[in-house]
């Protein structure tokens, strides 16, 4: 079941994406809208798909049985079933990484590209300490080395 909603919200972003572009809108609407599309199948197929993958394998003992027409087979094991199983737990993993990436780099560079930001400021101190730091490290080892000689 969990499958054929998944399907269904395919076809919907589908005739979304085609209709947008059917209709002859603006590009600043079609990007808006491609961009919420994105958003949302962000949260589909990453946290969403994921919670429902854990519950997967919660029930995977019921999942590895084969079903017949006079309810469940002994003997059977259903190994297509666990094998999407695991394939779409995969894919929510990489989604929601990449989603993570995404709106970590989006708050960086919100934060780090306004000079009037107290993390921009205390990240400048803190590489221009580093640099200072650096060089004189530099100046200390030029002078063993001169001291040596």
């Amino acid at each position: 079941m969990c499958f054929e909603c998944y399907a269904i919200y395919c076809a919907i972003l589908c005739t979304i994406l085609t209709g947008v572009l059917a209709f002859n809108m603006r590009d600043e609407s079609i990007d808006w809208v491609a961009r919420k599309v994105v958003n949302v199948s962000f949260l589909m197929f990453g946290p969403l798909l994921f919670t429902l993958c854990v519950v997967g394998f919660y029930n995977v003992k019921g999942l590895s049985r084969v079903c017949g027409l006079h309810g469940i087979q002994d003997g059977q094991f259903n190994a297509v079933c666990i094998f999407i199983l695991v394939i779409f737990f995969c894919i929510s993993l990489g989604v929601s990484y990449s989603m993570l990436m995404q709106k970590t780099i989006d708050v960086a560079s919100e934060q780090f590209g306004n000079e009037n930001t107290i993390l921009y400021r205390m990240s400048q101190l803190y590489f221009r300490y580093q640099q200072r730091l650096r060089e004189q490290r530099n100046r200390w080892r030029g002078r063993e080395r001169t001291e040596r000689r």
